[in-house]
């Protein structure tokens, strides 16, 4: 099982895909131009504004045009990996699950998936399982209505156990694998 969101599509951007990993145990990433400033645009909230305001950097220190090109980069980056993923499962004989479940509040609040968009068509088939629990946690919550503090921790937005409970009932409930193989 493969667990992604929308968090994964932003880690593609900002850090990029396998081409980080350089060789054994060693990762490289790409430094934005601004990188450098990360320290006092993390401490300083006059800083932040200047960068924000004055440079028109983004909260990752990329430009508008910096983060489109990354982003078009990334997505083709994170469909090469979850090929690659799925290459290994069929070449080893395990099955694959590849749940997309929320990362923010609104998204399920709004009952949408901005990953699901990022997962190619041509990685679909009987061997591979995708199962979306956004629209499962919009209808455990009452559509968005229940205080996400009681399943998602405020200060980091991951799941609390609650939130792993709805999770992990999810992939019981809409797992054709787990049903075959249980």
């Amino acid at each position: 099982m493969l667990a992604i969101n929308s968090t994964d599509k932003n880690e593609f951007i900002e850090r990029g895909g396998e081409s980080r990993f350089v060789s054994e145990n060693i990762c490289q990433y790409p430094i934005p131009k601004y990188g450098k400033y990360e320290y006092f645009f993390a401490s300083s909230h006059i800083v932040r504004a200047l960068f924000i305001d004055i440079l028109k950097l983004d909260y990752s220190l990329l430009t508008k045009e910096e983060r489109i090109q990354r982003k078009i980069i990334a997505k083709t980056a994170f469909s090469t990996t979850l090929q690659n993923i799925k290459t290994l499962c069929k070449k080893k004989g395990i099955l694959l699950s590849i749940i997309i479940h929320p990362a923010h509040a609104n998204e399920i609040a709004e009952n949408i998936s901005p990953i699901e968009k990022w997962i190619p068509k041509r990685l679909q088939d009987k061997n591979v399982e995708i199962i979306n629990l956004v629209d499962y946690f919009n209808k455990k919550t009452g559509h968005g209505k229940i205080e996400t503090k009681s399943f998602i921790w405020p200060i980091d937005s991951h799941f609390n156990a609650k939130g792993y409970k709805i999770f992990a009932e999810g992939i019981l409930e809409n797992s054709d694998i787990l049903k075959r193989v249980f």
